[in-house]
């Protein structure tokens, strides 16, 4: 039995692949399928949501909400990517909306601050207008460019990965991934000019 009180079927294999696991999930109600999804996946989401929000406490949070989501919503999975790409921009969807959130409230919570709070909020805001201005360069990108460097720089994964899930050849990632590059240092150096 499993530390959550799920009973571990010893004939079943971890080694299933995904679509086997939402499978099994969603027409048999596998909770031990659930499981090995969320094992499987649980590293990639906490460090992507890292790399996003810049903090434990809330790369934690967003790994909840997301393996929440994907309980939730795994029957309505249609397999058009891989299921690693589709928890991907789950994450990525709950680490934006808390960046987007916490800006918003960012002005609010400035007139509570004492002055020797004021630096680091201040710094923070600054960051958050950084991780803005960046979020918006990259929604100037064109889809699939901006889909392959997003796996790229937030996901970890490699180029051959990133073709898989996406449905092209690796050198074609690799070529994605140089100009979505290129194109967003030029749109932060417009931003940065615009917003200066």
């Amino acid at each position: 039995m499993s530390d959550n009180g799920v009973e571990l079927n010893e004939t079943m294999p971890l080694q299933d692949d995904d679509k086997t696991l939402v499978k099994r999930f969603v027409e048999e109600k596998d909770e031990f399928a659930y499981e090995v999804l969320v094992k499987k996946y649980q590293r990639m989401v906490y460090f992507l949501a890292l790399k996003v929000v810049g903090g434990h406490e809330d790369a934690d949070e967003i790994v909840q909400k997301t393996f929440i989501s994907v309980y939730k919503n795994l029957g309505r999975f249609e397999g058009r990517s891989s299921l690693k790409t589709w928890i991907f921009r789950i994450a990525m969807n709950y680490s934006k909306n808390l960046i987007r959130d916490r800006a918003r409230h960012a002005g609010e919570e400035l007139a509570d601050w004492n002055a020797t709070v004021e630096s680091s909020v201040e710094a923070d805001i600054e960051a958050d207008q950084r991780r803005r201005i960046v979020e918006e360069a990259m929604e100037q990108l064109p889809p699939r460019q901006r889909e392959v460097l997003q796996m790229r720089a937030f996901g970890d994964m490699s180029f051959a990965e990133i073709a898989q899930d996406v449905g092209i050849s690796t050198s074609a990632a690799k070529v994605n991934y140089h100009y979505a590059v290129k194109a967003l240092k030029g749109l932060l150096a417009d931003f940065g000019e615009s917003h200066a």
